[in-house]
């Protein structure tokens, strides 16, 4: 363990001692009482008042209660974690439901603590207990619709975030998940729908701007996606995610320098967020900034040494820079990681062709191709390997099948009509190819063709 993370460990454990030590997870009477009555203003008046609660796990977890019964994004000083919170809540939570089993909060509780331990069967039980208790509990169908979405049966959950809609329609909570539900469904404007209204309830609720960002980015709307997230990073600035999508925006949107500054801010929040590193570093690539991006590659690799593509993405910038060792090394260790995965030989061949090393390179894309027989760029590289060696037929079948792959890859038409010209002496062949070729914005050896006669 090293110092800052055993630092951290031991600050941790000093403050859950100290919890368990004050409080045991007995809370003030008029508390409890407040929480039986479901006088969340009062809970929340309660905890926000004595500071000794900051650091009780039972405390922090009703205050969050509180918060989202009240419509209330204003809790961020009750969201430090500490290990062993959601042991200590299921023991508060099974002392109060034995205590009140009658009560439908009771069991709504102790269904959420059932629920957040993974223990979703039971949290079904008692959220289903506490809907028994009391037909319009509208958190209980809240929280349920939570379970639902947890175990993947979102038809399910839309049901009780809905009913929880009907019987409280000044409830934000039940609209956002039932948003997320409809995300992911693909049902994009119910999701957009739902979105607006939980922000009538909550409009400085950052994560719905957020979340409504990343529906206008997979609906390709990059314009209002990056107004959302613009808005999500105005209410909480600190949130490495909401630059990073942001970010991921300004791509679509061919904004580059936009994209590497969010990209920078995300990394300046959070130096180990893997996606910001390794997008940064794709842009730093496609602006012919190699030594950066190999930077970035490798901070990504120490922050998760286990991401193949990672690992062939550095490949790929150290070929370029003329470091074929460096590149064939990195997809070797790609694939130590996944030995069928199709990028590493491809871009290991691309290395070794480089270098010159014998027909390494050609087996190398022979055996990406077996595994994705659809690989336009390894094909039509194969291609080019049989055509230096003369082997033209087979070239022609490496250019044609990487076409048929991709219809508007103008390199493999440009190739395959090269061959048609040069070695088959088919011009009409080859004439068809480069105007495919041109039309596809690669027209030299066509307007060539056309001056010297040999094209109409």
């Amino acid at each position: 363990m090293d110092y800052h993370k055993k630092a951290r460990y031991i600050v941790g454990m000093f403050l859950l001692l100290a919890s368990l030590a004050s409080h045991a997870w007995s809370l003030d009477n008029l508390v409890e009482e407040m929480v039986l009555q479901d006088n969340w203003v009062e809970v929340s008046r309660l905890l926000e008042n004595d500071s000794t609660y900051l650091h009780d796990p039972v405390a922090r977890i009703l205050m969050g209660h509180a918060c989202i019964h009240l419509n209330n994004t204003n809790c961020n000083r009750f969201r430090l974690k500490i290990d062993g919170d959601y042991t200590i809540w299921l023991d508060w939570t099974n002392s109060f439901g034995s205590r009140f089993p009658e009560k439908a909060v009771a069991m709504h509780l102790r269904g959420d603590a059932h629920m957040r331990i993974g223990d979703y069967d039971n949290a079904i039980a008692d959220l289903t207990k506490a809907i028994q208790l009391d037909k319009d509990y509208y958190p209980a169908f809240n929280s349920r619709g939570g379970v639902f979405m947890a175990i993947d049966s979102l038809d399910k959950a839309i049901a009780d975030f809905s009913k929880a809609i009907k019987i409280n329609k000044r409830f934000a909570a039940p609209y956002s998940s039932r948003a997320q539900c409809y995300r992911t469904l693909g049902k994009y404007k119910r999701a957009l729908k739902d979105y607006a209204k939980a922000m009538k309830l909550r409009p400085d609720d950052a994560d719905l701007y957020y979340n409504r960002g990343y529906v206008y980015d997979v609906m390709e709307e990059y314009d209002k996606a990056v107004a959302e997230y613009t808005k999500a990073i105005g209410l909480s600035p600190a949130d490495a995610d909401y630059y990073f999508n942001r970010g991921n925006s300004f791509i679509e949107l061919g904004e580059l320098d936009n994209a590497i500054a969010d990209f920078t801010s995300s990394l300046e929040i959070d130096p180990l967020h893997c996606g910001a590193l390794t997008n940064r570093a794709g842009m730093y690539l496609a602006q012919d900034m190699f030594s950066e991006a190999i930077t970035d590659y490798t901070s990504a690799i120490e922050a998760v040494p286990n991401d193949l593509a990672t690992y062939t993405n550095r490949a790929n910038a150290y070929r370029v820079m003329g470091m074929y060792d460096s590149a064939i090394a990195d997809c070797n260790l790609a694939l130590s990681l996944d030995s069928t995965d199709a990028e590493s030989y491809y871009h290991r061949g691309i290395a070794r062709r480089a270098q010159d090393a014998s027909t390494d390179f050609v087996d190398d894309f022979t055996t990406a191709i077996r595994l994705n027989p659809e690989y336009d760029q390894a094909l039509l590289s194969r291609g080019l390997a049989y055509e230096k060696t003369g082997d033209f037929q087979k070239a022609i079948l490496d250019y044609t099948k990487a076409i048929e792959a991709n219809p508007d890859y103008a390199i493999a038409y440009d190739a395959r009509g090269r061959l048609y010209m040069l070695e088959m002496g088919d011009k009409e062949k080859a004439c068809k190819d480069w105007k495919q070729a041109c039309q596809l914005g690669r027209c030299t050896n066509y307007i060539i063709a056309k001056e010297k006669g040999d094209c109409n």
